[in-house]
């Protein structure tokens, strides 16, 4: 009696004790569980344990929907053949319909025909589970308050009557912004709503409200007309909305780009009169003044520099630089960023000085073009118009900040020049208002809702400057002053910048300085983790498959774990796909990239690091030993005619990969392995990525 009394569950829902039998059978349906209840699966606190429950409830719902439903070879073909385009958004929606909304002739769905057969034989929250999953449906989300714990108010913006509603997702919690719109699949949990599959995260154009951006586009594909209709159209359509959101974000991105004077000019001149005269004329020009040099200017030879300025176009208050002069004793080099600027520039400099310079050479870099050069084009039909027309032209300018104090440091002038924008931003006129200034068109009724989208769209870029940086800056307390209650949803807590941000903050701004960071990753490294050392000579054969199957083993699944990639597996990675993005196409690289990663961890095993070095020369010499060994060869023969003649590093780690790639690549079938000469390739570039890690870890780089 003694032992049974102490198996009883205190029960919040009746206020009094059950055995944990009847607590599983009545959870949920014979009692209403509240949430806090520490035997509950579904309650906030209980997360891993619905995890726990999901996983397998999920692969019982898979393998009876491939192997014992009615359509199961249909499926499980049509499954694979979307997963091997390398279609997951497609392929989960495909899955999704054929649970939730496909009927068959009896009107039945999926899921309700694995319920009539498998029932049975779950779990009771397996079947409390199955029972909320039924109501999977398709929509279009915006995000309002994100918590700590996990949990992201939600409002459904395809709901008659749209209300916040919480939802419990990990992900999303530690990326989301405020006022972020996209498209998911979600059902209702006792507690909790939860997401399914993957988000479309909708582009942001100035002004459009993200329920607006989600409307647009689904008419342009034929959507119809009527809001209750919608949601039913995007669960059938769901993967051709993502793309259509995918195409639109870069057709966007172009267009931007393309409107862009992005070109990186420099003239390079020979002095022919004596630096100081030369340095006394050059400060007599109008909105000339010193400049200090960076070091590696310093390094360079430079003894000074000049900073030449004029009105901002786009803050009336303030200088935009037009370009620097670095000052050496024989030779002088003008930068400066568009070509508007350059030529401004050049005239005021070679007008000044005439005949005491002469130009050696200059330079026109178009970052744009370059830039556009290596991104994917869209198929432009799927694009809304309205969302990518009437962008303008983007004018960069880099405004002069007068410091505060003289020991100001760049990071108190970037601050300080945060604090001015936002003190001005409430009575700074903005084009879209039709001139007005945002405090006036707050108030009115005609440019109210335009100025509430407007104010979003700057409260989701703080929130994503804020993940990046970690610091504020200041435009949550200059919109308050618009007295909008729109915006009246708190800032995200601070939380951890994800993997992908440190990648695309190197790779948009830094890549020339960026090295592995070993302090800032979802691994938590330190710089303090013993470098990996190899052997004085190659690696045998017996410690090269040791090394592979370690790897292996310890990195896992790459698709379920590229998130959580160590610091300079992720930078390695991104290095070989740029160094060998002429070489292996889209394809290849989606089969071939985990033997990268595989490779990468073999000779930089976990809980060891490589010494770090900047991205661009990390590229740089992947590009150098690609062309060595000869990986640019296009045939099968001439491949294999390189790899033989190569000299290699690690010639057994590189045999022993190449057969264990070739056996793989044997057991894909007939059509959806990678040509022949991609193959090769690959096998060229593997080996050059090795040679090249070798030398990293010698401290040979």
């Amino acid at each position: 009696m003694g032992a049974a009394k102490k198996k009883l569950r205190n029960c919040p829902a009746i206020a009094g004790t059950l055995t944990p039998a009847a607590c599983g059978e009545g959870r949920h349906s014979r009692y209403a569980c509240p949430n806090g209840c520490p035997f509950d699966p579904f309650s906030v606190e209980n997360y891993d344990q619905l995890l726990e429950t999901e996983t397998p409830l999920d692969r019982k719902m898979m393998e009876w929907l491939f192997t014992r439903s009615t359509d199961a070879r249909r499926v499980s073909l049509e499954y694979e053949r979307l997963m091997a385009r390398g279609s997951e958004v497609a392929a989960h929606s495909f899955v999704t319909r054929e649970f939730f909304v496909r009927r068959d002739a009896e009107g039945t769905t999926g899921a309700e025909r694995f319920e009539r057969a498998c029932g049975a034989s779950l779990k009771n929250d397996e079947r409390v589970l199955l029972k909320c999953k039924k109501q999977t449906r398709a929509t279009f989300m915006e995000t309002r308050t994100v918590l700590a714990d996990g949990r992201v108010e939600l409002v459904d913006l395809l709901a008659a009557d749209p209300k916040p509603m919480w939802c419990l997702d990990r992900s999303l919690a530690a990326r989301a912004p405020r006022f972020l719109g996209f498209a998911a699949w979600w059902y209702p949990a006792p507690h909790f709503a939860r997401l399914a599959g993957s988000i479309a995260v909708f582009v942001e154009p100035p002004g459009w409200e993200m329920r607006d951006v989600g409307l647009e586009t689904a008419r342009h594909l034929g959507a119809p007309e009527e809001p209750g209709a919608m949601g039913n159209w995007l669960a059938l359509e769901f993967e051709r909305f993502s793309d259509a959101v995918v195409a639109t974000g870069r057709v966007r991105h172009r267009r931007m780009m393309e409107s862009m004077d992005a070109r990186l000019c420099t003239a390079v001149y020979e002095l022919r009169a004596p630096f100081a005269e030369c340095r006394d004329i050059l400060d007599t020009v109008t909105a000339a003044a010193p400049s200090p040099l960076e070091s590696h200017e310093r390094d360079e030879g430079f003894a000074d520099a000049r900073a030449m300025y004029e009105r901002s176009r786009t803050d009336q208050n303030r200088r935009a630089l037009v370009g620097r002069v670095l000052l050496g004793q024989t030779m002088w080099r003008l930068e400066a960023f568009g070509a508007v600027s350059f030529g401004a520039a050049r005239e005021r400099v070679e007008s000044a000085l005439g005949s005491r310079l002469v130009l050696a050479r200059e330079r026109i870099d178009d970052v744009a073009a370059q830039i556009l050069g290596r991104e994917p084009t869209s198929d432009e039909a799927i694009v809304p118009p309205r969302l990518v027309d009437n962008q303008g032209g983007f004018a960069m300018e880099r405004l002069e900040v007068i410091p505060s104090s003289s020991a100001a440091s760049p990071e108190d002038v970037a601050a300080q020049f945060r604090d001015e924008y936002a003190r001005s931003l409430p009575d700074t006129p903005v084009p879209m208002f039709a001139g007005k200034t945002p405090r006036e068109a707050a108030a009115d009724p005609a440019l109210r809702a335009t100025v509430v989208a407007w104010a979003k769209g700057l409260l989701r870029q703080e929130d994503q400057n804020r993940l990046r940086t970690g610091s504020d800056g200041g435009v949550e307390a200059a919109l308050r002053e618009l007295g909008l209650p729109e915006l009246d949803v708190p800032p995200p807590p601070l939380r951890a910048k994800p993997a992908e941000m440190e990648f695309e903050d190197a790779s948009d701004e830094d890549l020339d300085d960026y090295g592995y960071d070993y302090e800032d990753t979802a691994e938590g490294e330190q710089l303090d983790l013993p470098l990996a050392t190899l052997p004085s000579g190659p690696i045998d054969v017996e410690e090269a498959r040791d090394r592979l199957d370690d790897a292996v083993e310890g990195f896992g699944d790459f698709d379920e774990d590229q998130e959580d990639f160590p610091g300079g597996a992720m930078w390695f990675l991104a290095a070989v796909d740029e160094a060998s993005a002429d070489l292996l196409d889209e394809e290849t690289w989606k089969e071939v990239s985990t033997y990268f990663v595989e490779t990468w961890f073999a000779l930089v095993p976990l809980g060891s690091r490589a010494p770090a070095v900047p991205f661009k020369r990390l590229v740089g010499a992947l590009r150098d030993e690609i062309d060595r060994i000869g990986a640019s060869e296009r045939s099968a023969s001439a491949s294999e005619s390189a790899l033989r003649n190569a000299q290699l590093r690690q010639p057994i780690l590189v045999d022993v990969y190449g057969e264990d790639f070739l056996a793989d690549m044997g057991r894909i079938r007939r059509g959806k392995r990678p040509p022949k000469d991609q193959q090769g390739i690959f096998v060229l570039v593997l080996a050059a990525a090795i040679n090249v890690v070798d030398r990293l870890l010698r401290e040979e780089l």
